[in-house]
């Protein structure tokens, strides 16, 4: 569960959905590949996936993505929103 909510991201709603979603399938993943040969693969390759997203994603995939829009966006407030007039 910890992984899932990680790597999905930890401060939204949606992010531990998306986690969800992709440790299931990175599950069913390494189930086809590995089968019986390495038993215990899966859970070192999670932990690794884990150690990785901590240290280069801290805010997991739907923060990151969040703040890649963010930052295309050019530090907008919303779609065609105006700015707000300078007060003074």
């Amino acid at each position: 569960m910890v992984f899932a909510v990680v790597l999905g991201g930890m401060y939204s709603l949606l992010g531990p959905t998306i986690g969800t979603a992709v440790t299931i399938a990175l599950g069913e993943i390494l189930r086809v590949a590995f089968g019986l040969k390495f038993i215990g693969m899966a859970e070192t390759i999670y932990g690794l996936l884990l150690v990785l997203f901590i240290i280069f994603l801290p805010e997991g995939i739907w923060g990151s993505l969040a703040r890649l829009t963010r930052r295309q966006d050019g530090g907008r407030l919303g779609a065609g929103a105006p700015a707000a007039p300078p007060a003074g």
